[in-house]
Order: structure tokens, then sequence, then C-alpha cells
């Protein structure tokens, strides 16, 4: 039973993450409060966070999950006004999601904003593609 009442840490489940913090004052908080030390690799609403500079490569979720977007909307014949709406609600409102918790590197933001031209104009190397009708 403890000394105090209310709510207590559990050991087992509590860790301790370190920035910028040498090896001897490390040793010293572990050694006084018992947590044990674990690397900086948390993954918040589906967005890996780190404390480090972020790689393109971390971003990957989210432009797999606007090409899967993208590929379900081919096949809808929709008004090039009905197209910018996807975009602007859906697509960008991810990357802005994102944003909001993320810094985004250029090369992600380009591929992005590549992907949804290449997806209102029609075609992959994002010409125009516009049909008349007689």
């Amino acid at each position: 039973m403890h000394a105090s009442s209310g709510p207590h840490d559990n050991l087992s489940k509590t860790s301790i993450y370190y920035g910028g913090v040498s090896q001897e004052v490390k040793s010293q908080i572990g050694t006084l409060i018992g947590y044990s030390e674990e690397q900086f690799s948390i993954r918040y609403l589906g967005i890996t966070m780190n404390p480090g500079r972020l790689a393109p490569g971390m971003f990957q979720a989210m432009v797999d999950k606007i090409q899967a977007s993208i590929k379900h909307w081919t096949g809808n014949l929709l008004s090039y006004a009905g197209k910018m709406q996807l975009i602007n609600s859906v697509l960008f409102g991810l990357e802005n999601f994102w944003c909001s918790a993320l810094l985004l590197p250029k090369v992600v933001a380009k591929l992005v904003n590549k992907l949804c031209k290449n997806y209102f104009w029609g075609t992959p190397s994002g010409q125009r593609k516009m049909t008349f009708q007689s």
C-alpha cells in the first residue's frame, strides 16, 4: 500500500524520452525516478512524431492515402469544378492535417501538388486533356 492516496505511476508501462541531455544526466535521472529509457518514435493520429529532421519518406503514408483517393475517383465522370472541389476539400485537407502537426518538406509538397494537378487535368504528364463537344 502506498503512503499517499491518488493515482500512481506504473513503472512497467512508463518510459522516459531524453533530448539534448548528456549520458551522465540520463543515468542520474534514470536512477532517481526508475523509468526505462526509450527512443523517440511515437505515432500520433497516423503521423510519426520525430524530434529530428523529417525525411520525405516519413510522409509516404500521406502520399499513399492521396494516391488511393485519386485512384478511387478516377473512374467517376466529374466536371472540372467537381474535381477541383475534391482536390480542395479532401486532398488539400489531408495535407493540411499533416502540416498542422509537422513541417512538410518541399519535396513532399511538390509531389502532392503534382498528383493533384495530374488528377485534375487527366494525364500523368499534367498536359491539358480537354475535349470539346459540338
